[in-house]
């Protein structure tokens, strides 16, 4: 070969080289677009699965269209690629201005047409419609890249076609597997949803230059190479018919094992981003392993039909493969620890066993498309081919989807659905083969597809509905479930699987458990008598009672998303309330909650309520839905696809139009698998949006908000604790008077906000989901954020009394004796130090014959004053006396319990040995600020205050009370690590109001 020639030949690989280099960028950035528009038009629509469901339907449906478009036209231009780059550039433009154009739309909509449209299909039809137009040009855009790109890469290479549609299919699933992956897991967590989509345009814009200089380097000879003459006849219509058929089945299939992975993976929108890039790895093996084949293949119809035979038996297969996942994901996460480090093993190991389950199968499909697509080339169909067949394959696609969601699934379940997808595989297959072999071999072959579709659909295992509702991915093992646990009720629905188990008690009654998509979503104890309930009862009891003590007189409510009903169940306990709307986006949900009418039978038998399946949003912005006294907000975990968009900034203002005047938002938050960044992110949008809110904890771990349209939160009122309807519901959440309520107090905004400005943590939003993008992980690792119960229970300091002002006053109870509860540990301290306080007001005569040092320092029998015992009175019984009469008692019971000790002998001895320390508890504990500020620096002088836990926190609280902030700052700073939680969480919250109000302080000296 001349030297001229060997540079020709170089440039031109370098050319292609480049051009399966940039259909790579090009898979990354049209795989980020539809995971970002999923993502946007699920803050339009309201729920995930509808987003993803119509994303996945206009993505191939425009593809489809583009394809189609492109196979008419590609014939008749002299330069596809130069074409090619010109779609990559319009997709960069329009990346660039998705965000704008979809704020201004979707606001437009919201403000202004919604309100105006009466009838609910109206709404829904034009939200649909607004959401199609905002994202199908571009995936007609898309839909045109292959076609073109092909077209140019293979004029001049006849003889190559397998491999460069292999090259390209496999570069462009590549890409996208990763581009997936990359959008979940790095630019939307960094970028945010509008940095995201800007640099997915990027990257389009980067493949069309790169193509736009490979056209160059190509030469006009490629160009403008003679085309091949057209074909068509019976063999294109077969292989378009073939290539919808596995479109459709791959589809089913997709569907199938997304729904079926979630029970195993955990629900959630990480999840979801491991499954779709295990569908399109799987795609881009198949391209790349047919890539070298394809164009030496003689029988092609046989090939085909072996490979579609195959498919549908490995799809069959992943049934069998699938039961033996929540077995493999329980080992993974008992082997794993609950870290950082751990969690990167845990995603790889989850993303593992999505490409187990998927990979086998769709393998076979990443071969279809380039053979099918080869064979007709071959057969002189022309350019035009490649974009029929692509389109053909996609339309499938929606098929497939379509059926699965809307017909198989909920008609047949997931087996059903399974034997469908497969079914279609193994008749195209069988077909195929037909027409590849003569006589006896196609008699032969037909009865061998056909048997064994048969006898596999026989042998092929069921699913134990008990284990597929296990929840496996939060630590739970399957093989372990009691035979005596029950599936009541199981249904896939449009956008969840609802399932109810039913568990007997050793004694009274059982436990009905709710659980979507395998997780636990709520649990009541039913058939027994009222007393402690199920694990998170009490939370989502009081979720329906607190709104009825702070607004005793609301007349109009809301309650979003039913549960099991009890929330709902509760308000309507309410004689005043003359309406309830229950909004709940998954049908299946409701008739779940018929189950458990037991309980909650109120919300099916009164006339007060009325149901409406819908995304919040929308129903507050529709007509006649705004003006409620109440709103009751009892979202799932917020792991679960489509939950954080409860707790954004804009669901917080939607609340805030949907309010009458003085109505009040009541809404559980979620402490347990959250960390800080997290709960602070939904305080900070609450409170862009409420001027007012206060903090209760249900119990450990779940927190209720009730947030107020005006200046102030209305301070609570008994009146609903005598209302007759309520009197098991109020025994059951363990609150039965104010003074329970009271100690459940957690905080308000203005004790929230100083460390919220201290941390930085932005508000959760819909386009930066701070919530979403952190639950997963923190649901792994276990996490949760406990500052809550440390600055409740700072060692015994009365922190919260010090910083913030309770709505409740003390003894504002008519029963004397507060609800002890075991699911509410701080009750039980609270309830021993009631009975100290009682015992230390007797006569002297009385309380000296009570033993009253043994009973508080729990050294019965023996004097705390000996010299054996000096030590472990300050390590063990002050610390104790002081947690049972610190943080639940009034400044004026701590002082007569500390007069008690005072007057006793051992105590004045106690003293005499160590004053300083003595001193200091006592001025800490009584309200002397200044004298226990200045013994506490004493004592902290020449110690870590890290290892003084109590010292240190009662010193800088006094500091604060004499407005010596820089002297809480530099106590913080001398912290040295290790410092326990509950220390850190208390100075971290005593740092943030000491430097709020230094701050307010010069901002007020400066003249």
């Amino acid at each position: 070969m001349s030297a001229p020639e060997t540079s020709i030949f170089t440039r031109r690989s370098s050319a292609v080289a480049l051009c399966y280099a940039a259909f790579g960028i090009s898979g990354f950035a049209g795989l980020a677009y539809e995971s970002l528009w999923a993502r946007y038009l699920q803050t339009f629509l309201g729920a995930q699965a509808h987003a993803q469901a119509l994303v996945l339907a206009l993505f191939l449906g425009g593809m489809a269209a583009g394809a189609w478009l492109a196979s008419r036209r590609s014939d008749a231009l002299a330069r596809p690629l130069v074409a090619y780059a010109v779609i990559e550039l319009l997709l960069a433009l329009l990346a660039l201005g998705f965000h704008s154009v979809f704020q201004s739309a979707t606001g437009w909509t919201f403000s202004t047409l919604v309100p105006a449209l009466s009838a609910s299909w109206a709404v829904e039809a034009w939200k649909w419609t607004l959401a199609s137009a905002l994202i199908l040009p571009q995936c007609v855009l898309l839909g045109a890249t292959f076609p073109l790109l092909a077209a140019g890469v293979i004029r001049g290479r006849s003889s190559a076609f397998g491999r460069v549609l292999g090259w390209l299919y496999f570069a462009n699933s590549a890409g996208g597997a990763v581009g997936v992956l990359a959008n979940g897991f790095l630019l939307v967590p960094v970028l945010g949803l509008p940095g995201a989509i800007a640099a997915a345009g990027a990257l389009s814009a980067v493949a069309g230059l790169l193509v736009w200089v490979a056209g160059r380097g190509m030469g006009q000879k490629r160009a403008t190479a003679v085309r091949m003459a057209s074909g068509g006849g019976t063999r294109e219509r077969l292989c378009l018919v073939a290539a919808l058929i596995t479109g459709a089945a791959s589809l089913v299939y997709e569907i199938v094992w997304i729904r079926l992975l979630n029970l195993v993976l955990g629900s959630s929108t990480h999840g979801f981003e491991l499954m779709l890039s295990a569908f399109i790895a799987g795609l881009a093996l198949g391209g790349f392993w047919i890539r070298r084949r394809a164009d030496r293949i003689a029988r092609p119809l046989f090939v085909l039909g072996v490979i579609q035979v195959f498919m549908g038996v490995l799809a069959l297969a992943t049934v069998v493969l699938y039961r033996e996942a929540f077995g493999a994901m329980h080992w993974m996460l008992q082997a794993l620890a609950r870290t950082e480090p751990a969690y990167v093993l845990y995603i790889l190991g989850s993303h593992a066993l999505a490409l187990a389950v998927m990979l086998p199968a769709t393998v076979c499909a990443g071969m279809m498309l380039p053979l099918l697509t080869r064979f007709q080339l071959a057969e002189g169909g022309g350019e035009r081919v490649i974009g029929r067949i692509y389109a053909a394959n996609t339309v499938g696609a929606i098929l497939g989807v379509v059926a699965a969601m809307h017909l198989l699934l909920p008609g047949l379940g997931i087996k059903g659905a399974m034997l469908v997808g497969a079914g279609l595989d193994l008749a195209l297959g069988a077909w195929l083969l037909f027409l590849a072999m003569a006589g006896g071999a196609r008699r032969l072959a037909g009865a061998a597809v056909a048997s064994g579709a048969v006898l596999g659909a026989w042998l092929l295992p069921g699913l134990d509905l008990r284990v597929l509702n296990s929840g496996v991915f939060a630590g739970n093992d399957p093989a372990t479930l009691g035979d005596d646990s029950e599936v009541l009720f199981y249904r896939h629905g449009k956008t969840a699987t609802v399932g109810v188990t039913r568990t007997p008690l050793a004694g009274d009654g059982e436990i009905l458990g709710l659980t979507t998509n395998g997780k636990g979503n709520g649990a009541l104890r039913i058939g027994a008598v009222p007393g402690e309930g199920a694990s998170d009862e009490a939370t989502f009891s009081l979720l329906g009672l607190l709104p009825l003590i702070t607004k005793p007189d609301a007349e109009r409510a809301v309650c979003i998303g039913v549960g099991t009903g009890l929330t709902a169940h509760n308000l309507l306990g309410s004689p005043n309330l003359s309406s309830l709307d229950i909004v709940e986006l998954e049908p299946a949900t409701i008739d779940a909650a018929r189950l458990f009418a037991g309980r909650t039978g109120r919300i099916f038998e009164d006339t007060r309520v009325r149901f409406h399946n819908a995304d919040a949003k929308t129903f507050f912005h529709s007509r006649d839905h705004a003006g409620y006294d109440v709103i009751v907000s009892q979202p799932s975990n917020v792991s679960m696809p489509g939950v954080a968009g409860l707790f954004t900034d804009e669901f917080y203002a939607n609340a805030h139009d949907a309010l009458a005047p003085d109505g009040i938002l009541v809404q559980w938050i979620q402490l347990y698998a959250a960390d800080e960044d997290m709960v602070l992110s939904v305080l900070h949008a609450l409170g862009r949006n409420f001027p007012s809110y206060h903090l209760y904890l249900a119990m450990p771990g779940d927190l209720l908000a009730v947030a107020a349209k005006r200046d102030e939160v209305p301070i609570p009122k008994a009146d609903a604790f005598a209302w007759p309807r309520l009197e098991d519901e109020w025994f059951r959440a363990g609150v039965r008077h104010l003074d329970d309520l009271r100690l459940r107090w957690a905080g308000d905004r203005a004790l929230i906000e100083p460390v919220i400005a201290v941390v930085g943590t932005p508000p959760n939003s819909d386009y930066r989901p701070i919530l979403e993008l952190r639950a997963v992980n923190a649901f792994f690792r276990r996490t949760g954020y406990h500052a809550f119960d440390h600055w409740m229970d700072a060692f015994g300091y009365p922190l919260l009394e010090d910083l913030a002002e309770p709505p409740i006053a003390r003894g504002s109870a008519e029963s004397s004796a507060l609800t002890e509860r075991r699911d509410f540990p701080r009750s039980l301290i609270a309830g021993r130090g009631a009975r100290l306080v009682a015992m230390v007001k007797m006569s002297p005569e009385d309380s000296a014959n009570l033993g009253t040092l043994d009973l508080w320092l729990d050294a019965a029998n023996r004097s705390p004053c000996a010299e054996s015992m000096i030590e472990g009175f300050w390590t063990t019984a002050m610390p104790r006396l002081i947690r049972t009469a610190g943080p639940n008692l009034g400044v004026e019971d701590r002082r007569a319990v500390w007069d008690a000790l005072n007057s006793q002998a051992c105590a004045r001895e106690l003293r005499a040995r160590d004053a300083e320390r003595y001193d200091f508890i006592r001025a800490a504990m009584v309200g002397e600020h200044e004298r226990a500020a200045r013994l506490g620096s004493l004592l902290l002088e020449k110690q870590n205050p890290a290892t003084q836990p109590f010292v240190a926190i009662a010193t800088a609280a006094a500091f604060m009370q004499v407005g010596a902030f820089d002297d809480v700052l530099a106590l913080v700073d001398r912290m040295e690590p290790p410092v326990l939680p509950r220390l850190r969480d208390a100075m971290m919250l005593l740092a943030a109001h000491a430097a709020m109000r230094k701050a307010a302080r010069s901002s007020r000296e400066i003249p």
